[in-house]
């Protein structure tokens, strides 16, 4: 049951109209090393996402936001800093006042999922020449 899309007129609050925020760019991250804090999760927090993907500065763990909740995991069993004390490298959040699921019904080759994401998305009335919020599994 993929993909999910953000509905047209979710609640964004002070986000871009697209809903989506980023902070950091995978690029600089990838080509430039650069994992230097961009924005601390607690200002992060504080809009109130509803999704969210990133990594902490240094790259120590891996942040996820699903339905409100935070969740920092390095995938080890340690003992970590209170999460809203950390901060991101990179970091894409959304606010999303309601979810759409549309049922799959083929398999889509790995080189057509762009141009099928952008299909599906302009079949339920989102902009696909915007970014759109697609939550993880």
């Amino acid at each position: 049951m993929l993909p999910w899309f953000a509905r047209p007129g979710s609640r964004t609050g002070a986000r871009p109209r697209s809903g989506l925020q980023t902070f950091g760019a995978v690029r600089k991250l990838i080509l430039e090393g650069d994992l230097t804090p961009k924005v601390t999760l607690s200002a992060a927090m504080a809009k109130h996402p509803t999704t969210e993907v990133g990594a902490l500065a240094d790259a120590r763990d891996e942040i996820t936001i699903h339905d409100g909740k935070l969740v920092v995991s390095s995938g080890k069993n340690t003992s970590h800093p209170p999460a809203e004390t950390e901060s991101a490298a990179l970091l894409a959040t959304a606010q999303v006042g309601e979810w759409q699921t549309i049922k799959v019904q083929r398999d889509v080759p790995r080189d057509d999922i762009d141009k099928y994401l952008a299909l599906a998305a302009a079949a339920h009335g989102i902009d696909q020449d915007r970014a759109f919020p697609l939550p993880r599994p």
